[in-house]
This record gives C-alpha cells, sequence and structure tokens, in this order.
C-alpha cells in the first residue's frame, strides 16, 4: 500500500462520525420579481456555493430552485439544487458530494431534508447519473414517489 493509499485510508477512517456533518436548507425567494420590477436578490453565500458545486448559470433560476448544504466540521463538502416545477414533479437537478465523504448517506439525508423544509416529495429527474439511478432504485429509500 502506497503512503498515499494509507494517508488517504486513515483521512476516510476520520471522517465517519454523522455527528461532525451538519445540514443546511436555502428556500427558493419565489416570486420572480419583487413588486418595484427587480429579481430577488441572491444570497452571496447561496451564490459562491453554486458556483463551487455546480455551474453559475443555475443562478438565473434561482427563483425556482432551492439549496440544501452538508458540511463536515465548517467545511462544506457537498450541496444539492432541486426545482420547484409543479406539484407532481419536484426533483433534485444536480448533486453533488466530494469524493471522500461519498457512500455515507449524505445525498439520501439531503433529499430527506428538501423534502422536509420544502413540503414537497421529489421525483427522479429526467436525466440521471449512474449514481443517481442507483440512489432512486433503493427499495426502502427514505424520500420520493
Amino acid at each position: 500500500m502506497s503512503f498515499l493509499s494509507k494517508v488517504y485510508a486513515r483521512y476516510k477512517a476520520k471522517i465517519t462520525a454523522s455527528d461532525d456533518y451538519e445540514f443546511r436548507y436555502y428556500k427558493p425567494s419565489g416570486g420572480g420579481r419583487r413588486s418595484d420590477g427587480n429579481r430577488h436578490q441572491i444570497n452571496p453565500l447561496v451564490r459562491s456555493i453554486v458556483k463551487r458545486f455546480f455551474d453559475a448559470c443555475w443562478l438565473k433560476y434561482w427563483d425556482e430552485i432551492g439549496l440544501a448544504t452538508v458540511s463536515y466540521r465548517g467545511v462544506l463538502v457537498g450541496a444539492a439544487l432541486f426545482v420547484k416545477h409543479d406539484v407532481n414533479h419536484n426533483c433534485v437537478e444536480a448533486v453533488r458530494i466530494e469524493e471522500p465523504h461519498r457512500r455515507k448517506g449524505l445525498a439520501t439525508k439531503l433529499y430527506q431534508l428538501i423534502e422536509q423544509k420544502a413540503g414537497i416529495k421529489l421525483t427522479p429527474s429526467d436525466a440521471q447519473s449512474d449514481e443517481a439511478e442507483s440512489l432512486w432504485r433503493q427499495p426502502n429509500r427514505p424520500f420520493g414517489k
């Protein structure tokens, strides 16, 4: 086993405690434009998260999207963007978890947080990665329709 493999294995073992993870939810601003005709302002923190984890083009749809994040000991390690299309179709359009934090149920917890805070049931997106397909194929998943 190489030196880097040993360091990575030791690091991965240290990040298994779920108590060290913090989840946050940022609701969509809603309403499109304010009464004065200007668009709602995007929280600068949300703007930086979207730019870091996803394509910045999502920012122009902020009125319709929400964001859920997960941090490990104060460092952002994952995020999920969701879109409220209509009553029957609400989906996570993009989710990203940093490599050493994957396979720990963090994406599942982000999905649950979105459903709880937004008061919706998520549906699968039309375009999914292999990881997303396996997430939705779970027989007893705690989210979605």
